[in-house]
């Protein structure tokens, strides 16, 4: 009978272990839209289906600051929901929040342009068979048509990269890298011209919009012009100036693969899409293919309306700041990068999270 007693006693408490801590509804998601996108139905809530909600802020070129709230995923084929509230001052209070997020605030910030970055190779006398490959930014691109690259999401980078590789298929290889100002009124050309006899290769800096302050090769020398032996497997040239600086390095694999000149322009068509008539709201959509869509990709109409209906102090983010819990409506249209495409989206309910400086 004791025995019996105690396994009673023993099953009654395993199975209060096993339960313990289960809540017996649903708990309403903190962070959550729903969204109507194009007639269809999407609704994306923070803790369910592999979803977080990422708050935070940077400051931008203009000295004023960048704050995000982002609906992250890292599942593949994830739509994703964010929204930026740029050209902000510095927050310190909700109250703070509230008076700069707002209703008022418009969706774009003045990107109706093309602005961008054409690439041009210069490989004078080249007849081999190539190909090249260059990013602007973190954008990767592969195209030998050399399509104009628009710029509008590298606005807030002070100093634009730029990387841009040829292979010829003897073998030969070049990488160049070159760093623009980010106010894109300035062309910025890198040419290196090539030559060679039967004992020497000659590089000359031939080309270059800037006045350089500075040119080193990778001998040690700082001049416009070197010699190398036709031996040499690795020659790098740095060149530095007030809005432009480049950097080239050649991988010599084959002497007689070497074109007459070497190098690339850069094209700066100008625009509205680094000018900020801020401070304004960006949307912006990622569908399951991975294509983003903004709301400052293209023109709003007077349909388009951001309606803040509540702010209040909420937990700390993971980063340690102080952030707000923001409910509200929205409805806007959202254009991919070229402009060609669009989509409604409207959502009568959204709570998001927002970081603030505390």
């Amino acid at each position: 009978m004791r025995n019996c007693l105690l396994l009673l006693i023993c099953s009654v408490l395993c199975f209060s272990c096993e339960t313990e801590g289960f809540d017996d509804f649903q708990k309403e998601a903190v962070f959550e839209t729903n969204l109507v996108i194009d007639g269809e139905e999407v609704n994306i809530q923070a803790g369910a289906e592999g979803y977080v909600m990422q708050t935070g802020f940077n400051e931008n070129i203009s000295g004023t600051f960048d704050y995000f709230s982002e609906f992250a995923n890292s599942q593949e084929g994830s739509k994703q929901l964010n929204f930026y509230f740029d050209d902000l001052p510095v927050l310190q209070t909700p109250s703070e929040v509230a008076a700069s997020v707002h209703s008022d605030l418009n969706f774009a910030l003045n990107f109706t342009g093309s602005e961008g970055i054409m690439l041009v190779p210069n490989l004078d006398g080249l007849s081999t068979a190539y190909t090249t490959e260059w990013s602007v930014g973190e954008l990767e691109k592969t195209n030998n048509n050399n399509t104009l690259i628009p710029l509008p999401i590298l606005r807030d980078i002070q100093d634009i990269p730029v990387q841009y590789n040829l292979e010829v298929s003897n073998g030969f290889k070049a990488t160049m890298n070159g760093s623009f100002n980010a106010d894109l009124t300035k062309s910025c050309n890198a040419i290196v011209q090539t030559s060679f006899d039967q004992s020497n290769i000659y590089f000359g800096l031939t080309a270059f919009t800037q006045s350089p302050l500075q040119i080193d090769w990778s001998n040690g020398e700082s001049t416009t012009t070197a010699t190398y032996s036709v031996d040499t497997e690795q020659v790098t040239v740095d060149v530095i100036s007030q809005n432009c600086n480049f950097d080239f390095s050649m991988e010599i694999t084959n002497a007689e693969s070497l074109p007459a000149q070497i190098g690339f322009e850069t094209i700066f068509t100008l625009g509205p899409a680094t000018t900020y008539t801020g401070p304004g709201v960006i949307l912006e959509y990622v569908d399951e293919d991975g294509s983003v869509f903004r709301s400052d990709y293209g023109q709003q109409d007077n349909t388009s309306s951001f309606v803040v209906d509540s702010i209040e102090e909420y937990e700390l983010n993971p980063a340690g700041s102080k952030t707000v819990l923001l409910e509200g409506r929205i409805s806007c249209k959202v254009f991919s990068l070229d402009g060609n495409t669009s989509k409604e989206i409207t959502a009568e309910s959204i709570k998001i999270g927002l970081a603030y400086q505390s």
